[in-house]
């Protein structure tokens, strides 16, 4: 009995050697267990598969749909924290916010306020302040 190996993997044959192009971007349980069962039907009956070789190839298979699985559910954690700071950031519209920096936005007319986070305890501490171009600006 012969199998043709296209038919099984999905994919259509256009030419010469080695033209074979792809209906789908990856195989997955159904063909897999095709390519098996085939496998096993067409094996030679005096020399069958080996045991270890047959469970290999079911435990390479589980594992990776184990990381696709794996995948799919860290993609959706992404997603998650994603909408979750979407939230907690709109949970702050209206109100003053303390965010590390090294530049603010000066308005003529308007007050800058901030913190300043020092390391150690410290007695006399001086700020810079300068604009775009680098010029030192009275405080």
């Amino acid at each position: 009995m012969t199998t043709d190996i296209a038919t099984i993997l999905g994919v259509e044959q256009t030419g010469g050697l080695g033209s074979a192009v792809k209906k789908k971007e990856e195989l997955g349980q159904e063909e897999f267990m095709r390519l098996l069962v085939a496998q096993l039907n067409n094996q030679d009956p005096t020399k069958p598969m080996e045991n270890a070789e047959f469970l290999t190839q079911i435990a390479q298979f589980s594992m990776v749909d184990g990381v696709q699985a794996m995948e799919t559910s860290l993609s959706d954690l992404g997603a998650s924290m994603m909408s979750t700071r979407a939230i907690q950031a709109s949970s702050l519209v209206g109100r003053d916010v303390i965010s590390a920096s090294n530049q603010a936005l000066y308005v003529p007319g308007d007050e800058i306020s901030g913190v300043v986070a020092m390391p150690v305890a410290a007695s006399a501490v001086q700020i810079q302040v300068s604009d775009s171009a680098g010029q030192l600006v009275k405080v």
